[in-house]
Parts: structure tokens; C-alpha cells; sequence
């Protein structure tokens, strides 16, 4: 008798560890309720229309501007505008975007966008385009935050994904104290097409002793970006009085950070003159390492630190410019191949004009533009800005067979200490220049091979400026008949002797051999956490409540065996 009061003892401790054990891995379940401008849709409330929660309702039309689903856990919003969204009783809810949406909060101690304060996922998603405005505006003293949560860190399951093809955009604005597009206690996923755009500005009056907080992510879990969309966080805004520290990151972090992939990711924070040292700003704080298969550009753009990051196809190239610059205010640049960038000539000497473009490769779209794009091609390259001093090219006259003038007209105000007259294939410093080397224009020239005559051939005129060589185009000198020189921007003439024609457009095609697959693709299936399947837990369970019915039934044909055995 004591032996069964064990074996039923031990059922019953079998079943209390599978229901424990049931109770730790249960599924989080869909959200039964959602606040949406301050009105609670329910299963019986389904609709929000005209702003106000309804029983009936058709979505897209009528001023149904909101669906939920709550079997489901599914708040869709189609063409909504109104006040925040707050997550209701449940734990997983999905905001699924059709059209353009858009959320404005005011308030005079906070302001949250979407605030998730349920222990499960949010998440942010669309089957097409689709576009959620985020506008939060807090004129007290306290915070303005697009996506708000797990406010007081109580959770562990919770998250935040955004993901399919929706866009958000944040504009969050405090007066006094902290803005931030994402303050968070969860993990924070941006994946598949999803687009994040952030502009947060924080102000402070210089009476304000406490400190500013401005981030377009304030995160203290993992972050993972792993998108063809775009993400650009701009923190731009230099808040309050230079008597007080602020704390402005692009991206803000205590745990650690995954990019997997990223259409292009621009973060826009403040520039501040050098001495200016109580203000602490950076593109993140966090352990971030950019791995080489992104190009990674960064410098000044009208007038803030921008730090730009984009994935491409291949390889990761370098763009040397020579008298020019990209919009990073930078002479060198990392692309990929079929990259389009912006590019401004510039020099640093005086009394030249700006004449054309030369590349090694790629090509140019309009070369005789000072400001224009370029193309990269499937190669590191180099383009050049040439200057010259040349307002008109030299051309040759001819007075008779045996002599002939070249005129030309140099910039107005122009200081040389040096023009010569070049064969085409020579240099200033040659034997030939140092007899033509006092011109004057027009300079009358005779044929003949002696020193001081100039047989017919081609010729160009140097000259020299700030101790620099500058060569005009390429012209023929021939005594028999006129020849007019085509002196197309091919010559280009300026601090080069080879005139390899560059301003043609350059059909370098891609060598697609050169092309290496990025291997991370965009729909990894990344670990969400609060998310357990119930089949799972479903079969554990089977297994568990098999195990011990097993175990029941050998001990009752055991029992049976020896009750036998003994009446015998």
C-alpha cells in the first residue's frame, strides 16, 4: 500500500511540475484591447470611426479610419489622423499601415507617440508602401517620445519589430528636458523593407539646471537593423544655453548592436567649433563595429557632422577627387559600383577658371559643370577638376607660307611670371620652350628649324603661375592653309599631357564577375523575443502527459501482477 501511495505521489508531482512548467512557456497572447485616440476598441468595439470607437464600420471609407482585430491581436489603420496609440490588455499587438497615417500628440509633461507597455511584441508592419507619421510635441518639462517602451523596465518578453514595407516617421520635440524616436527597455528589430526616419529636436532656456537627452534611439537592449529601407536619424537641433551639458546621440545604447544590412543609414548630429567642450555628441554611444562590406562616408553637410552607411552589391570602392570635393567636404570617398555622387570643383589658387572634369574611369554628367554628378564605376578611380588661366584657347593665324600669329587672351587680372610656347609632346622646362619663353599676343612666329623659328606642327602655350605649369589645348601651326582646331574640352590641357578624351561619357560596363553576393539575406528570421509557439509547448506537453500515463499504467499491471501472484 505504501509503494502505491509513492507511485500516486509521484503522478501527482508530475502533473504539478507540467502545469508549473506550462505556466513559464505559455505562448504571450494576442492583444484583447488597444487605445487609439483616447478611445478603447474591443471585441465588441471593433471600429474607430470619425474618431470615436464604434460597433460597425467599413475601413477606408465613411470616417472608419481604424480596425482592430482582437482575436488576432491586429490594430490596422487606414488613412488615420489623430492621437496616440496605447497597448491594452494582452501582450502581442500588431500595427498593421495601409496609406498614410499619422499621429499627433501634445502635451505639457509628455508626449508619446505609441506608447507599448504590455510584456509581448509590437509590431510595426505593411504589405505595400505605407507611411505612419509620428508627430510628438511636449512644451513642459518632460519628454516627447515617438514609440515609447516597457517604460519602467518591468518586462522580459517584450519587443519592438518593425518590419514588411512600413515607414515610420518621427518628429518628437521637447522644450526642456528629452526627445528621443525610440526610448525603449526591449529589444528594438528594423527588418525586411521596413524605413525608420527620425527628427528630433530638444530645447532648454538657460534658467534649467537639468540636462537634455536628444536621440533618435534611446535603447538599453539589442538593436538590429537588417533592411533594404532607409533609416536617417537627424539630432541635428544644438539645444539650450552653452552653460549646460547636453547628451545628443544619433543612436544611444547599453547593449550591444547588429547591422546586417541597410539600404542607406544617415545620422546628422550637432557641429560645434572647436573649445565648445560641455556638450557631448556623437553618432552613437555604443560598441558598434561597421563591418567592410558597407561604405562608410562621413564629414560636414550644411553645417552638421553626418556620418552616411549603405550596403551595395560587390565591392566597396574609393573615389580620389583632385581639386574637388563630395558633399562630405572630402577629396576621397568610399562607393560601390553605379553609386551616384555629388561633386563640387574647387581650388585654392587664384586667377583661374574653373575648364572641365578628367576621370580615370566612371563618367561625369555634365563636364563643363563646376557642380554636377558622377557615376562609379566597377573600380577605384580618380576624378580631376582642371583650372585654367585661359579666357580663349591659343589658335594659330597664318599671314603667308613661311609666318603666322598665335593669339590668345589670359583671365583678367592674372600675375604670370612665365608663358611659353610647348610642342605638343614636350614640357615647359624642354629645349624647344626656352626659345619661345617672352611671348607676347599676338606672337609672330616664322617656319623654319633654326632655335628661334617654329616648324609646322602641334603646339600648345604654357603658363606658369604660383610656381605651377598650366598648358592651354592642343593647335596646329601650318604656313600652307588654315587649319581650325576642334578644341573641345578632349584637350584638357591643365596640369596633364595626356588628353585621353574623358569628358565623352565613359560606358565602362559593370563587370558583374567582379560581383560578390551579400550573403545576409533580408529575411533573416530574427529571434522575437516574447513570441513562443504553441505547438511547442503543445507537444513538450504531450510528451510530459504520455511519460506519465506510461508510468501510471506499468505501475497498476504491476500492482495487478502482485495481487495475483499473492492470492495464489
Amino acid at each position: 500500500m505504501k509503494k502505491i501511495l509513492k507511485h500516486v505521489l509521484l503522478v501527482l508531482l508530475g502533473v504539478a511540475i507540467l502545469f508549473f512548467y506550462q505556466s513559464l512557456v505559455k505562448a504571450a497572447e494576442p492583444a484583447s484591447t488597444v487605445s487609439i485616440n483616447g478611445e478603447t476598441l474591443t471585441n465588441e468595439y471593433k471600429y474607430l470611426v470619425n474618431g470615436v470607437k464604434a460597433k460597425n464600420g467599413t475601413l477606408g471609407s465613411d470616417g472608419c479610419t481604424a480596425q482592430f482585430d482582437s482575436d488576432r491581436g491586429i490594430l490596422t489603420l487606414n488613412g488615420y489622423t489623430g492621437g496616440g496609440i496605447i497597448t491594452g490588455n494582452g501582450e502581442n499587438l500588431t500595427i498593421k499601415l495601409i496609406g498614410n497615417n499619422t499621429i499627433t500628440c501634445d502635451g505639457t509633461y509628455q508626449a508619446y507617440g505609441i506608447y507599448h507597455r504590455s510584456d509581448g511584441t509590437l509590431k510595426i508592419t505593411s504589405d505595400s508602401e505605407a507611411t505612419l507619421t509620428i508627430n510628438a510635441r511636449c512644451s513642459g518639462d518632460s519628454v516627447a517620445i515617438g514609440i515609447l517602451s516597457d517604460e519602467w523596465n518591468s518586462y522580459s518578453n517584450d519587443s519592438i519589430i518593425i518590419c514588411g514595407k512600413a515607414n515610420i516617421i518621427v518628429n518628437a520635440t521637447s522644450y526642456k528636458n528629452v526627445a528621443s524616436g525610440i526610448q525603449a527597455y526591449s529589444p528594438v528589430s528594423i527588418i525586411e523593407k521596413a524605413s525608420f526616419n527620425a527628427t528630433i529636436k530638444c530645447y532648454k532656456n538657460s534658467r534649467d539646471p537639468r540636462c537634455v537627452m536628444q536621440s533618435g534611439f534611446d535603447i538599453t537592449k539589442p538593436l538590429t537593423i537588417n533592411t533594404t529601407g532607409d533609416i536617417n536619424l537627424d539630432v541635428s537641433n544644438q539645444p539650450g544655453s552653452s552653460n549646460y551639458s547636453s547628451y545628443i546621440y544619433g543612436i544611444y545604447s547599453t547593449s550591444t548592436m547588429q547591422l546586417l544590412n541597410v539600404g542607406t543609414m544617415t545620422i546628422k548630429y550637432p557641429y560645434y567649433p572647436s573649445g565648445k567642450t560641455n556638450n557631448v555628441v556623437g553618432a552613437w554611444n555604443a560598441s558598434w563595429t561597421i563591418s567592410e562590406n558597407f561604405a562608410v562616408n562621413e564629414g560636414i553637410v550644411d553645417g552638421s557632422n553626418t556620418k552616411e552607411i549603405h550596403s551595395g552589391s560587390g565591392i566597396v570602392y574609393t573615389l580620389t577627387l583632385e581639386s574637388a570635393k563630395n558633399k562630405f567636404g572630402k577629396s576621397t570617398g568610399q562607393y560601390f559600383s553605379g553609386d551616384t555622387i555629388d561633386i563640387w570643383a574647387i581650388s585654392d589658387v587664384s586667377g583661374l577658371n574653373f575648364k572641365n572634369w578628367s576621370y580615370s574611369a566612371g563618367s561625369v554628367k555634365n563636364s563643363l559643370a563646376e557642380n554636377t554628378t558622377y557615376t562609379m564605376p566597377n573600380s577605384n578611380a580618380t576624378v580631376t577638376a582642371n583650372y585654367t588661366p585661359f579666357v580663349s584657347q591659343p589658335k594659330f593665324t597664318r599671314i603667308n607660307s613661311s609666318s603666322g600669329n598665335i593669339d590668345y587672351t589670359l583671365n583678367e587680372g592674372f600675375t604670370e611670371s612665365g608663358q611659353r610656347l610647348v610642342k605638343s609632346g614636350e614640357s615647359a622646362e624642354d629645349v624647344f620652350s626656352s626659345y619661345h619663353n617672352i611671348l607676347s599676343t599676338p606672337y609672330k612666329i616664322d617656319k623654319g628649324t633654326e632655335n628661334y623659328q617654329v616648324p609646322a606642327g602641334k603646339y600648345k602655350i604654357a603658363v606658369k603661375h604660383e610656381n605651377k605649369w598650366y598648358y592651354s589645348d592642343i593647335f596646329t601651326v601650318n604656313y600652307d592653309e588654315q587649319i581650325f582646331d576642334d578644341n573641345t574640352e578632349n584637350n584638357t590641357g591643365d596640369n596633364t599631357e595626356n588628353n585621353t578624351g574623358n569628358d565623352t561619357e565613359n560606358n565602362i560596363e559593370n563587370n558583374t564577375g567582379n560581383k560578390v553576393e551579400n550573403n545576409i539575406g533580408n529575411d533573416t528570421k530574427l529571434p522575437q523575443t516574447g513570441e513562443k509557439t504553441n505547438v511547442l509547448v503543445y507537444l513538450l506537453s504531450t510528451i510530459i502527459i504520455l511519460g506519465i500515463l506510461g508510468i501510471g499504467i506499468m505501475l497498476l499491471f504491476d500492482y495487478k501482477k502482485k495481487k495475483i501472484a499473492n492470492n495464489k
